[in-house]
């Protein structure tokens, strides 16, 4: 008995013991595991700080090889410094929890990424506006790029830059022309000092020359090339290794900013422009003033004569120089302008603030697009209606200006009978009784009609003629861009609305070529093939091609390459886009299931402006707007003149790899891709 007791109690006390060692094992294991995590966390820590210094060698090495020298004088320095003081911590701060939340769950790091996004969103609003130059330029494509593409945050802090770009100073303005011309009162009999609009790079005013010829006049910012430069230098080194996945879009963006500092090469590319899109009906370049201009070529010739300072002036461009582009100037609005107004009325009709219309976007799903759309049927008739009224009234108006000479003969009484006639045959066409009144505004320049008070609704801002324009302008803008993209191998690398106008007159203008891309024949033939395999639906041709243009992803997944095709180049209601959330989810999801480690390179931004053109017309209504079928008779064209063969296409699909699937949303059957 004594010994079974013994042995019970034996057992319990090595019990506890066991327990007791358990716990305390499991306690330092715990203990342990945290350590490790600090430590972890340190080392990476410590990994970027080496990375820092590894960018900071890479830096030296720039400035060796004399990439960076414009560092070594003004305040070159002051913004390298600026750089990494203000921009490396935030980068260096995504970058860390990108990694330490790479194994986690989505809602994990989506946490994780909003509180950087609310932390740092209006702190890099603040540095674009303190640095300038550089940092507005990528803050504007960061709020112009739509919500979804860009973090909703950054959209609406950095969306100011669109607006509110501080004016170079008029007395700077004055200078600059005076250095780069002469006096500008020798040049311009008026010149408006308010300017149109300021950009990151320059700003345009209004202007008339001597002899009355309207220009505007665009002037570059002092030192705006040098602290691009200096600025954008620092970007590429820091991408190549914190974000080496962005470095062929920097470098992209690197060329296409190369021409945009000297403003004679912009006149070039603006008057080539011009010359290639003469053939394309009611669309208009704007002409620069320089050496070839007729009507300019006089006023320059005068100028080159006379002089009040006794120097004779080259004027070898005309009034074009490395920093002044003076060119005639297009009266109308600019599709950005006109879709602001739409976007803040469409708010005051819901009855909320412009500010709370834009948060409401980052809600929008592929449905309410189409919801947004534009009925173009309505829109037809509705032209249609105002054209006949215009012709109508513009035959009753020369009939009655035709009979002017006989009402004078046969006297008051028989002019007031005609008068009278002629007045109510057209009231009902103008909603006037006063023809003479009519007759004498038939004269007048022709202008865009605007509302006489703020419009209140969207029919206020439903003229006659924004109809005509909005019913052909996505074939006006396809028809100019196939025969530019093709043809001419030469491409508007800076599409977005804000560089298309509506005019007065009818016709569509087409400003800003200082952003110009030039492809080779190669290049052209690979771009028209994607075009053409995309508009026929054909996956297995679309992911060819993209592996042809020199895409590369860390997979090698069909899927990835067919669907990068398609988020360039299709609609953004097609059902490959919306089964990836719409088009503002795409590059994330893509990112996440196979990740491109290598781009299209120098064919990255003729596709990356087909994404932003559709986007600037899904705005205006047009969400439905497929480029690759809008560009695919263009694109067949091309390759028959070249004598390339065109792909046998045939509708398609690839698998959709197994880890994808959990990603997409459900697909309503019967989407329509046109």
């Amino acid at each position: 008995m004594v010994s079974t007791t013994t042995s019970l109690s034996l057992a319990l006390a090595i019990g506890c013991l066991s327990t007791c060692l358990a716990v305390r094992i499991l306690g330092f294991l715990a203990i342990l595991l945290q350590r490790l995590e600090t430590v972890l966390q340190s080392m990476i820590f410590m990994l970027f700080v080496l990375a820092s210094g590894a960018i900071g060698l890479a830096f030296l090495q720039a400035l060796r090889k004399g990439t960076l020298l414009n560092c070594f004088h003004d305040d070159g320095w002051a913004r390298v410094l600026a750089y990494w003081k203000k921009v490396m911590p935030p980068a260096t701060h995504y970058k860390f929890v990108e990694i330490t939340t790479k194994y986690k769950s989505e809602e994990e790091r989506a946490k994780a990424y909003a509180k950087l996004h609310k932390q740092y969103a209006h702190y890099s609003a603040e540095v674009c506006q303190e640095l300038e130059g550089f940092y507005i330029k990528i803050g504007q494509m960061v709020a112009g790029a739509g919500t979804g593409v860009m973090p909703e945050e950054y959209i609406r802090e950095l969306s100011v830059l669109l607006e509110d770009c501080k004016p170079i100073p008029i007395d700077i303005v004055k200078q600059t022309i005076a250095k780069e011309l002469g006096p500008y009162e020798e040049i311009f009999e008026h010149f408006e000092e308010e300017p149109l609009n300021c950009a990151s790079i320059g700003q345009v005013h209004a202007a008339r020359l001597h002899g009355g010829m309207e220009v505007v006049v665009k002037v570059q910012r002092p030192d705006a090339e040098r602290q691009f430069r200096v600025d954008l230098g620092c970007f590429i080194q820091t991408g190549k290794w914190l974000f080496p996945e962005h470095l062929d879009e920097l470098h992209e963006i690197d060329v296409a900013f190369a021409s945009e500092f000297d403003y004679r090469v912009e006149a070039t590319q603006q008057r080539e422009a011009a010359g290639y899109l003469a053939k394309i009906k009611n669309i208009v370049v704007p002409l620069p003033i320089d050496g070839q201009h007729e009507e300019g070529r006089v006023i320059v010739e005068q100028l080159r004569k006379t002089s009040s300072t006794g120097k004779s002036r080259t004027l070898e461009h005309g009034l074009c120089t490395k920093r002044i582009l003076v060119m005639e100037r297009l009266y109308g609005k600019s599709l950005a302008k006109w879709g602001d107004e739409v976007f803040a009325t469409l708010a005051k009709e819901k009855g909320i603030s412009r500010e709370q219309a834009l948060l409401n976007l980052q809600d929008m799903k592929p449905e309410d697009y189409e919801a947004q759309a534009i009925n173009e049927t309505a829109l037809w008739m509705y032209s249609a209606t105002s054209e006949a009224t215009e012709t109508v009234a513009g035959v009753a108006r020369s009939a009655y200006e035709i009979t002017a000479p006989i009402r004078d003969t046969l006297g008051f009484g028989v002019h007031s009978v005609t008068a009278s006639v002629f007045d109510w045959i057209v009231s009902p066409f103008t909603g006037s009784d006063d023809w003479e009144e009519e007759a004498k505004m038939a004269t007048s320049q022709p202008t865009l009609p605007a509302p006489k008070k703020e419009p209140q609704t969207i029919m206020d801002l439903a003229t006659p003629a924004l109809c005509r324009h909005l019913l052909r302008l996505p074939e006006a803008i396809f028809e100019a861009q196939g025969h530019l993209l093709f043809n001419c191998g030469f491409i508007h690398t800076d599409p977005h609305p804000g560089n298309i106008m509506f005019l007065d007159d009818g016709r569509l203008g087409m400003i800003d070529w200082g952003q110009v891309k030039r492809l080779n024949e190669r290049q052209r033939v690979l771009l028209a093939r994607a075009v053409i395999a995309v508009a026929d639906e054909d996956e297995v041709l679309a992911a060819q091609c993209m592996r042809d243009m020199g895409m590369k992803t860390k997979q090698d997944l069909d899927w990835t390459y067919s669907r990068q095709a398609w988020h360039f180049l299709a609609s953004w209601l097609d059902p490959r886009i919306v089964e990836m959330g719409g088009p503002c989810q795409v590059d994330e999801l893509l990112g996440k299931v196979d990740k491109v480690v290598h781009g299209i390179g120098e064919l990255w931004m003729p596709m990356r402006g087909q994404f932003f053109t559709r986007q600037g017309l899904a705005m205006l209504g047009y969400p439905k707007i497929n480029s690759s079928k809008m560009l695919k008779g263009a694109a067949v064209d091309f390759l028959k003149s070249r004598k390339e063969p065109i792909p046998n296409t045939k509708q398609s699909t690839v698998p959709t790899p197994a880890k994808v699937r959990p990603y997409l949303v459900p697909v309503k059957t019967g989407g329509s891709s046109n």
